[in-house]
């Protein structure tokens, strides 16, 4: 049996909350990056990480044009009928 270990870092303005991950000693956010399953922003990872994923073309970054999530969220927001927000 492994443990998985949460430490919330800090709650954002919208009151998601992020948090570092652990599944035994393997952090699975750097995993994530690492394998190109998840965006971050400049200040959450090290850039030689991502930069990896990149060239490598890994998950995400095997498009040729990816989008951020928060681009796709308000080209998508703006779809929906007004009051509908999710």
């Amino acid at each position: 049996d492994k443990k998985v270990w949460v430490n919330v870092i800090e709650k954002n303005r919208k009151g998601i909350r992020q948090a570092i991950v652990r599944l035994g000693k393997k952090d699975i956010g750097q995993y994530m990056l690492k394998n190109g399953f998840a965006w971050a922003t400049h200040e959450e990872s090290p850039s030689e990480i991502v930069s990896l994923a990149q060239k490598e073309k890994l998950g995400l970054w095997s498009a040729d044009d990816p989008t951020p999530p928060w681009i796709f969220v308000r080209k998508n927001s703006m779809k929906r009928p007004k009051g509908m927000n999710r």
